[in-house]
């Protein structure tokens, strides 16, 4: 649709949320964290309107939200996060992790106030649907940098 509407786009970039993140991070051993207890005990529903909290979660948080969008759900052969399954299958890449860009009580209660950019290259579509399919999504450098290893 935006395509015939604006024949000279070349490049579509989203702003989508994280909807799972929070329960995720809810189910996820202290140890895999990398939070201490003080840490993990500031994610309270207030925690991103003090900035000494948000700057001490800042980090951690965005590194496990990133490894929380390239992990595959176990025995389904795809992404954990449906948004990022439904956006990296069909071509995009993960091109950044906005932090507090959702700061709702639903945004913090679902995403911890992350948005990911997903970026869309008309002209790498099928390139990057194939890397998909063989469990390579594309990732932007500035969020390949936020996983371990």
């Amino acid at each position: 649709m935006l395509k015939a509407e604006f024949p000279y786009l070349e490049n579509f970039v989203t702003l989508s949320p994280v909807p799972g993140f929070v329960a995720w991070l809810d189910r996820l051993p202290a140890a895999e964290m990398g939070l201490d207890d003080r840490s993990r005990g500031l994610l309270c529903k207030t925690w991103h309107c003090d900035p000494v909290m948000a700057e001490a979660l800042k980090e951690p948080l965005m590194g496990l939200c990133a490894r929380y969008l390239v992990e595959q759900s176990p025995g389904a052969g795809r992404l954990r996060d449906p948004v990022a399954h439904f956006h990296l299958s069909n071509g995009a890449s993960l091109s950044r992790l906005n932090w507090l860009a959702a700061v709702s009580p639903g945004g913090i209660g679902r995403s911890a106030g992350m948005m990911p950019n997903y970026v869309y290259r008309l002209s790498r579509l099928e390139e990057k649907i194939a890397a998909y399919r063989d469990a390579r999504p594309h990732l932007a450098e500035a969020v390949s940098r936020l996983l371990p290893g």
